[in-house]
């Protein structure tokens, strides 16, 4: 009998793993997993399990049109069956997962009860790839991902209607630019537009606790609770890695040059101040 599997590919991760590209025909090449396995790498509590090469290696199985799918790591080469997480966060645009779909094979994947990154972008930055690498550039959001960023642009745009800067701009504006700022993660873009929410609009705090709960955590860790002194803050924040890349955009737009030129002499001297002690307290500079 032929084999229906074709190695293509094998490139290291690491010194203990390796990407293996597998060609698959036939009934086997439908095969899935239903649920994600226990360090599957979708989920939110198997961060850190695989090293960052892993991810980057994998990043094209979410570019618009792959062909090419997340394999689970469990199943192994011999006999290799699509990620119930792939599944569930990152093939929205890939062709082969689709055509699968369409094709009613692709049946009764669930996440177990877990918590899934919202897409491929945000668990290979949560897994030590930067945001920057080129390699996420292509991966397409998954529409489970949009949804979290549309929901929390909402809750944003709601708390913070009549709300001005010390410019005298609308304040969603300041929110939407560090929105902008941590493109391409979802997670963190979501973070972004409700950084400022519970702090400044605690009436909001159930549209807030009513995202998924790694969202949540990180807005609670950016927020500085009344009476709070800086130090116990900055350590709070610290201690949560979404909250610290949210915080560290925060401070740089409202550290920007460009922004504090619109304030009157002493306000911009204050703001620089404030902020440059920030990014030092925060580790984002050396004293």
């Amino acid at each position: 009998m032929t084999d229906p599997r074709k190695i293509l590919r094998t490139r290291p991760a690491g010194d203990q793993h390796q990407v293996i590209t597998v060609h698959v025909r036939g009934p086997a090449s439908r095969r899935h997993t239903k649920r994600p396995c226990a360090d599957c790498p979708w989920r939110v509590d198997a961060t850190g399990v695989f090293p960052a090469e892993a991810f980057r290696h994998s990043a094209e199985t979410a570019y618009d049109m792959a062909t090419h799918t997340f394999a689970c790591h469990q199943a192994g080469e011999q006999r290799s069956a699509a990620c119930a997480g792939f599944l569930l966060r990152g093939a929205d645009h890939n062709m082969k997962a689709r055509m699968q779909r369409m094709r009613g094979h692709l049946l009764q994947v669930a996440d177990g009860g877990h918590e899934l990154h919202s897409c491929y972008a945000s668990m290979a930055i949560a897994n030590g790839v930067s945001p920057e690498d080129p390699v996420l550039a292509p991966c397409r959001e998954s529409d489970y991902a949009v949804d979290l960023v549309e929901r929390a642009k909402a809750v944003a745009e709601l708390a913070h209607a009549d709300q001005v800067d010390l410019a005298g701009a609308p304040y969603i504006k300041h929110v939407q630019r560090v929105a902008t700022r941590l493109q391409p993660d979802p997670d963190a873009v979501a973070v972004a537009w409700l950084h400022d929410v519970l702090e400044d609009h605690p009436s909001h705090r159930d549209a807030v606790l009513g995202f998924p709960p790694r969202i949540v955590a990180a807005v609670l860790a950016i927020t500085r609770q009344p009476g709070q002194n800086l130090e116990s803050y900055y350590a709070q924040v610290k201690a949560n890695p979404l909250a610290l890349r949210v915080k560290a955009a925060d401070v740089a737009d409202n550290s920007d040059p460009v922004r504090l030129a619109l304030l009157p002499a002493s306000t911009a001297a204050w703001a620089w101040r404030k902020y440059a002690k920030a990014r030092v307290a925060l580790g984002l500079e050396t004293p």
